[in-house]
């Protein structure tokens, strides 16, 4: 075995050798040289060989100077060495020498599979022209007598595809077939479910065990030897080199003429078709064009081969015409349907499932979209016929392609995306434009400004306004008339192209707040007042453009403060609404209330954005205490004062000017310089952003600044106009921080890990974050990275999925979107599953879902909807078994652990309640069962406790504010609860406006997070509760049951805790006296 530190093989591939010892061919000796195919093979043991493409033959664990050795190539034939074991899809000879004992035991020398070279080895000696010795005179492990033989096999030229057809089990056997190994020097093919190989008696093998020369497996095979396996008939079914071939100047060249499909098999061999005519060899071994059944009868033949017995029909000559072979090429396996009758179910994306006249037939789950003979596409929802019954459309002219003519009602288009470059406005007008709609029976391709359609001329025009005929708003157009698409053409100013796959990063997409410079990510998120967009509009501006500018300003300040390793990421701007103050009963009134409310305003919008830090900005009327302030995940500024830099700085962890504590580096630099107690020195004029914050950066003592560069940020407007010579040391340089006082940069990365992770995130962050075309739609696909369209979800649809089947979706510019893992938005039983809410596309939502814990998401979701951002209702909109209410950031949700459970509220959540409410009243008389659990994630002391409460009116929490300290009960006079405050250990049954009734009894109800099992046991005159099995209150009471809702609230102070509950059981029941 060799060190871990190899478990990647070491492999070298050929490169052009310049090496300062040089040697030429001519002087090596003839015994360490050949010529083979006009092809020069060498070997020198000492480095590369001028003017030859030379491959590094390395051992790096044999000491004995195996660092210059190489074999060489006056030609590049794709060589690659490795010292770990063969290379998988390669040909790969051993080069083992036993009597070596430096691990030359897994050393190969590979060849592409489909080269015609052979390599042949020994290691005890070898003659003749075609051998080379391989000699290094400084190993003693026998390096003299080893010999590389190579030989060259004449017109063997193998493919990297065949294509078998007609075999047994057709389902799994059909199809492409491509090279995946070697075996016995030739090629392995393979499919997903079988291998067609070559054993040593020279026949080609199709089968499903392991590539052996057994039998067991073999469900098909040659009927003669061959090189190759299409030269041969198959017993039953056949093999193809090609998909495609081209049929020219036979008779009838109008209907003859052209590109024919492998469909089917006769005889062993293929049969190709263009839906007219068919291609095909008939036992005699001569190949036929014919238009009747494929059959040994003459009638309906057409032109036949002069030649018998050829294994292809292009490797013949024919009487009239020609037949040649086009190449690889296979049908384009996806096209989409837009804007045809019964839209929802015929629109979207059609894949291939079979063939019908020689042509692919395209099909979703409700259409088949084919050929028939007359030449012309059908979208049909019966059986693939020629019979009209069942058709919904059809293609205005006869194509070889569907997506080549016009639909008459809709359109179809060979891609979902294309790219516009260069043309006018580039800032708007390029970049990907997604298929839309259709016009005059083509597809209509939008950015969201601009379109690209065709109009009844023919040509295709780029277009600012509606889509029309209309030339107002035109600013490019094609130059030839007539074209399919709007690639096949040129324009009059700039350029489209297919938008390919590729044009999105490939994955693995993770979403672990790293970005594609390996920086962590700190996402930040703006949240503004009604009153302050107001102002900002009075400015003349949006809130975008009053406020995006200062992000960028703080990554800028990050980047002179030297902090290379994270960057913040501005998420958007959320705007505030009058509901979510009336909520929770909290309206603007000063910078430091409103920082003290914002997370209970914004709530389960952050997990939307995924928000680090949230940035509160009011009004200038609201923030009537003239200030700013920045703590933890919060700050809060109004509109005419938005110091973003220095309440940032609070924000991860900074604190003003150093007031004496030494090795407390948190701290701005006045850049007059601390003491040496660490207080700043007086008369100074300026500072870094967190001490006086009118210098643009953060301090730092590993920056120096000379006068010059001082003078350049001054006329910048980064640093103040003043006499900053006092400040320079003795070498003229402006020291940026303090050893011992003052290092925020270094702060800033030792707090930038946990403050990337906050919460987790929901924009993509290793790649770009597309907008589907349509503002108010979301678009689904079918596989990662926006690949693969299936359809779109719009504002206003109600729409459930079946299972698994999406794994990324786009997001409109105008929406945010609910996934739920059960169907009809939670009303499928239990809990009500789990719910993802974004505000951003994803190109993987199992990705997605799994950095936010939740279990329920993987390639698919069950329900789904999609809304405006200012839409609350469909924003909190859950169909489960309950209504859940909060005042705090935190909304409760069912738990991606059990179905059962629920997450109430998490820790480190202060001074906040939420509640869940029942949809299904109860009796008078009922007991509930359920388990819970508090627990606390850290060090501190746990929050306040729970509440389970009934005949309530359910309806009065939509309306009314949950306070922390009633533990989600609302005081309203209505109803009663059972209090379970884990701070003073009482269990106490309290009445509607929050007094207690009856007797208090002692509990310690903080459960550390254990499960404790809760039977509480409710009619009108008694109530009883058992707690972990022991009995712990029973009261003989008068109760008044007006309302018959009930549910569980909590609560937490200074001090807080998560609360969770499971297995919830609510029965009726008349309890014993």
């Amino acid at each position: 075995m060799k060190l871990n530190q190899f478990v990647v093989s070491f492999v070298v591939s050929l490169f052009i050798a310049q090496n300062a010892f040089s040697i030429t061919l001519a002087e090596i000796d003839e015994n360490q040289k050949t010529t083979i195919n006009n092809t020069d093979f060498t070997w020198w043991s000492a480095g590369p060989v001028d003017n030859m493409e030379c491959l590094q033959i390395i051992e790096p664990f044999d000491p004995n100077t195996w660092h210059d050795n190489y074999f060489c190539s006056s030609v590049d034939i794709g060589l690659q060495w490795s010292s770990s074991g063969p290379i998988d899809a390669m040909t790969c000879t051993q080069i083992h020498e036993s009597a070596d004992p430096d691990s030359w035991h897994d050393n190969y020398l590979c060849l592409p599979v489909n080269s015609n070279y052979r390599f042949a080895w020994s290691s005890a000696g070898g003659h003749g022209d075609n051998f080379i010795q391989w000699a290094e005179s400084a190993d003693p492990h026998t390096w003299g007598d080893n010999y590389l033989s190579i030989t060259y096999q004449y017109g063997i030229e193998h493919v990297q595809k065949i294509h078998v057809i007609g075999s047994h089990y057709p389902a799994q056997s059909s199809g492409v077939y491509t090279i995946t190994d070697s075996y016995n020097g030739y090629p392995v093919y393979s499919n997903q479910y079988y291998k067609f190989y070559r054993r040593l008696n020279g026949y080609w093998y199709l089968d499903f065990n392991d590539v052996s020369e057994d039998w067991d497996g073999t469900i098909d095979y040659t009927t003669t030897p061959a090189e190759e396996p299409w030269r041969a008939g198959l017993a039953t079914g056949a093999v193809s080199m090609a998909r495609n071939i081209i049929v020219a100047d036979s008779h009838y060249p109008e209907q003859s003429s052209g590109e024919y499909i492998l469909i089917a098999a006769y005889n062993g061999y293929p049969v190709y078709s263009n839906g007219l005519y068919h291609v095909y060899r008939r036992s005699n071994g001569d190949w036929f064009i014919d238009f009747n059944e494929v059959s040994e009868e003459w009638s309906g033949t057409i032109d036949y081969s002069l030649i018998s017995n050829s294994a292809a029909p292009w490797l013949t000559s024919y009487a009239t015409g020609s037949i040649t072979y086009q190449g690889d090429i296979d049908p384009i396996q996806n096209v989409y349907v837009i804007d045809s009758h019964y839209p929802a179910q015929s629109s979207g994306m059609y894949t291939i499932t079979d063939s019908y006249n020689g042509y692919p037939v395209y099909s979703n789950a409700h259409y088949s979209l084919y050929r028939r003979l007359d030449g012309y596409w059908y979208l049909d929802f019966n059986d693939v016929s020629e019979d009209w019954d069942g058709t919904i459309d059809y293609t205005t002219t006869p194509a070889e392609e569907p997506w080549r003519a016009g639909l008459a009602t809709g359109a179809i288009s060979q891609v979902l995306e294309i790219d516009v470059a260069d043309s006018h406005y580039p800032t708007q007008s390029s970049g990907v434009y997604s298929l839309v709609a259709s016009y005059n029976g083509y597809p209509v391709y939008s950015n969201g400004v601009y379109h690209v359609y065709r109009r009844s001329n023919g040509e295709w025009f780029l277009d600012f306004d509606e889509v029309s005929e209309e030339w107002s708003g035109t600013i490019d157009f094609s130059l030839t008339s007539n074209s399919d698409t709007p690639w096949l053409t040129e324009y009059a100013t700039g350029s489209i192209t297919i938008n390919s796959d590729e044009a999105f990063p490939l994955g693995p997409y993770l979403y672990n707040e790293i970005d594609e410079d390996n920086r962590k990510v700190i996402d930040a998120l703006f949240i503004i007042t009604p009153d302050a967009k107001q102002d900002i509009s009075d400015y003349g501006q949006t809130p975008t453009e009053y406020l995006s500018s200062h992000i960028a300003a703080l990554n800028e300040t990050l980047l002179r403060s030297k902090i290379f390793t994270s960057t913040v990421r501005l998420l958007g701007i959320h705007e505030l609404l009058e509901s979510d103050f009336d909520r929770i009963g909290n309206y603007p009134n000063g910078s430091l209330n409103n920082m003290a409310h914002a997370l209970g305003w914004l709530s389960s919008y952050r997990e939307s954005y995924g928000a680090d830090k949230v940035l509160l900005i009011g009004s200038n009327s609201e923030s009537n205490n003239g200030g700013a302030y920045g703590s933890g995940d919060l700050s809060s500024y109004f509109v005419d004062f938005l110091p973003i830099e220095h309440e940032f700085g609070h924000m991860m962890g900074a604190s003003h000017c150093n007031d004496g504590q030494v090795g407390e580096l948190n701290y701005g630099y006045p850049l007059a310089g601390y003491t040496n107690e660490g207080f700043p020195i007086e008369g100074g004029f300026a500072g870094t952003r967190m001490c006086s914050n009118n210098v643009a950066f953060y301090s730092n003592p590993d920056i120096f600044l000379n006068i010059d560069e001082i003078n350049t940020y001054v006329a910048e407007g980064l640093m103040p106009l003043g006499d900053y010579a006092p400040y320079l040391d003795s070498n003229g340089l402006l020291q940026m921080g303090d050893d011992l006082y003052a290092n925020v940069a270094q702060m800033w990365r030792d707090n930038e890990t946990g403050a990337s992770q906050r919460v987790a995130a929901s924009k993509y962050s290793h790649g770009p974050n597309p907008h589907y075309a349509k503002d108010d739609c979301v678009a689904l696909y079918a596989q990662e990275g926006f690949k693969e369209y299936l359809q779109e979800v719009c504002v206003g649809d109600v729409f459930n999925f079946h299972k698994g089947s999406f794994a990324s979706f786009k997001l409109g510019k105008n929406v945010h979107v609910n996934f739920y893992s059960d169907p009809d938005f939670g009303a499928s039983g239990g809990c009500g599953g789990e719910v993802l809410k974004t505000a951003f596309s994803s190109p993987s939502i199992t990705n997605l879902s799994q950095a936010r814990g939740l279990s329920g998401f993987s390639n698919k979701a069950e329900s789904i909807l999609v809304y405006p951002p200012s839409d609350r209702s469909s924003h909190f909109y859950f169909n489960g078994a309950y209504d859940f209410y909060s005042s705090a950031q935190f909304m409760p949700h069912c738990s991606s652990e059990v179905d059962s459970q629920v997450r109430l509220l998490d820790d480190l959540i202060p001074w906040s309640s939420t509640a869940m409410v029942l949809r299904e009243s109860v009796s008078n008389s009922f007991a509930v069962d359920f388990s819970v659990r508090s627990s606390i994630v850290s060090d501190h002391p746990h929050g306040e406790g729970f509440t389970f409460f009934f005949a309530k009116d359910g309806s009065e929490y939509d309306s009314n504010t949950l306070t922390w300290d009633e533990l989600g009960f609302l005081s309203d006079g209505k109803g009663y609860a059972i209090q379970f405050h884990d701070v003073i250990n009482r269990v106490a049954l309290i009445d509607g406006n929050n007094n207690i009734l009856g007797e208090v009894f002692g509990v310690e109800s903080f459960t550390n997070n254990e499960w404790v099992d809760v039977r509480i046991e409710v009619s009108t005159d008694r109530v009883a509760v058992i707690w972990n099995n022991n009995s712990v209150l029973s009261l003989d009471v008068n109760l008044i049951f007006n309302h018959n809702d009930v549910g569980f609230g909590v609560g937490t102070g200074f001090y807080t805790s998560s609360f969770d509950l499971k297995d919830l059981v609510i029965e009726d029941t008349v309890l014993a006296q």
